[in-house]
């Protein structure tokens, strides 16, 4: 098994985020919630079709989610996402369900980090 994220930055960067939404804490803490709340349906849905094999819509629903984890810059699964994306687009889902394993690996790290942040400190926290 490969080793694991030793830093939250590895994870996702709460500073880069806030950066791309103008230091925004209260939207960024929305995307997050949201993100938080959708991924485990959208994860049950991907593993749906991959099932039945529709390619097209595995690549959209993996497109989705990488954008979604951008907005908070949650590096491995949104990189996690792209390969199931570039996989699906290939015409291929011969390695789906292991990527599939790995999103809900990324989302288990990301959830249990992130629905514990402090809103309140971040947003105490001066900006340049």
């Amino acid at each position: 098994m490969a080793a694991r994220h030793t830093t939250s930055v590895d994870l996702f960067d709460i500073g880069q985020a806030l950066t791309k939404l103008a230091g925004d804490v209260d939207l960024l803490q929305e995307i997050v919630e949201i993100f938080l709340d959708m991924i485990p349906g959208r994860l049950d849905e991907l593993d749906r079709l991959i099932a039945v094999g529709d390619v097209a819509e595995v690549a959209n629903q993996a497109r989705e989610l990488k954008s979604g984890a951008a907005n908070f810059c949650a590096g491995q699964f949104e990189t996690a996402a792209l390969a199931l994306e570039q996989l699906a687009k290939s015409g291929s889902l011969e390695e789906a369900q292991a990527l599939l394993a790995r999103l809900r690996t990324e989302f288990r790290w990301l959830h249990d980090r992130l629905s514990t942040l402090d809103w309140r400190t971040i947003a105490a926290i001066p900006r340049c």
